[in-house]
């Protein structure tokens, strides 16, 4: 899927939550029936957002049928976001839907089984020095296609940064991948782990500047970030580079930040105008500078919760100021 298909799809997406939320729901019906014909990439979540809206509008024997279908075609869902989706929990107590739980977990279980943490290498790219190049090391959304955003990462490393997108080894949908769901925002150990071995693999292939790591996200993997920057694990992390992290609740994170500013914690913060969760990136910014972690917040006008297409020269400037 390229980035301008992953941003339409997206788009596209939340049009149908907020058609939703406005309670036009027929309305969110027929984009959802659009956004599966438009998406045969996105198979799972496509078909997971058309039950979700038959289901708001009283139909479900279509949304049942929804995932029925998707099934028979080889989709299939982490079982925490079936039964986590408000909209799908008046189908709970169907017979229906809960041989749909146990049709998904056998087939998520099964691609799961053969699933690693994986990672993106792309060296840096400008004149060779005596020092090594510090490591930036981008964590994936949490509904993200393999790949769907490295292109936008990986122009720091024509500034002679080693970039290195990590791959979380969990699966959201037979399509897409995450930390972890509901009900918490992340699978905090497992997702550690996969964090930690991602930087294994990139220790054990390439030379970089120990002293310099900076953590990379792109929504939930930006909370991850952002969380794992602040305890300073699974190893020394000095900074972070994030988009879209829309953090909640903020109070568990509170305590970590003036211990981490005592050690030289730094951050950078990208969101756009119209990203949904602006209200909580803006509370994360000012509470991290209010708690002694330098943090630029950069806020793109005319777009959403997506990267804009000068990312890279921004990202440039927010490394700069990450690492000194």
């Amino acid at each position: 899927m390229t980035p301008t298909r992953a941003r339409e799809f997206w788009v596209d997406t939340f049009r149908l939550l907020d058609l939703s939320a406005a309670n036009r729901d027929n309305d969110a019906v027929a984009l959802a029936m659009e956004i599966a014909e438009r998406f045969p990439e996105q198979a799972a979540e496509s078909s997971y957002l058309l039950a979700c809206a038959y289901n708001r509008v009283g139909h479900e024997e279509e949304a049942l049928r929804a995932l029925e279908v998707a099934l028979d075609l080889g989709s299939c869902w982490n079982r925490s976001l079936l039964l986590w989706s408000p909209s799908l929990k008046p189908l709970q107590n169907r017979p229906r839907f809960q041989r749909i739980l146990d049709r998904s977990k056998t087939m998520m279980e099964a691609l799961e089984a053969g699933t690693r943490v994986g990672v993106a290498v792309f060296p840096p790219q400008a004149a060779e020095t005596a020092l090594a190049p510090p490591l930036l090391l981008p964590l994936h959304g949490g509904a993200d296609i393999p790949g769907e955003h490295d292109g936008y990462w990986a122009t720091a490393a024509g500034r002679g940064v080693l970039v290195a997108v990590a791959q979380s080894s969990q699966r959201r949908s037979s399509d897409t991948f995450w930390w972890g769901g509901p009900p918490d925002p992340f699978d905090r150990e497992r997702s550690e782990r996969d964090v930690q071995a991602a930087y294994e693999e990139v220790r054990a292939r390439c030379a970089f500047d120990g002293a310099r790591v900076a953590l990379g996200g792109f929504s939930q993997g930006a909370v991850l970030a952002v969380t794992l920057a602040l305890q300073n694990r699974p190893f020394a992390i000095h900074g972070f580079a994030c988009v879209g992290p829309g953090v909640e609740p903020l109070e568990a994170l509170m305590p970590l930040m003036e211990p981490a500013g005592a050690r030289g914690l730094r951050g950078w913060i990208l969101a756009g105008e119209r990203e949904r969760g602006l209200g909580l990136v803006t509370r994360l910014s000012d509470a991290l500078n209010t708690h002694g972690v330098p943090c630029q917040l950069e806020v793109v006008r005319g777009i959403g919760h997506e990267f804009p297409d000068d990312f890279g020269a921004r990202l440039q400037s927010g490394l700069h100021f990450v690492f000194g």
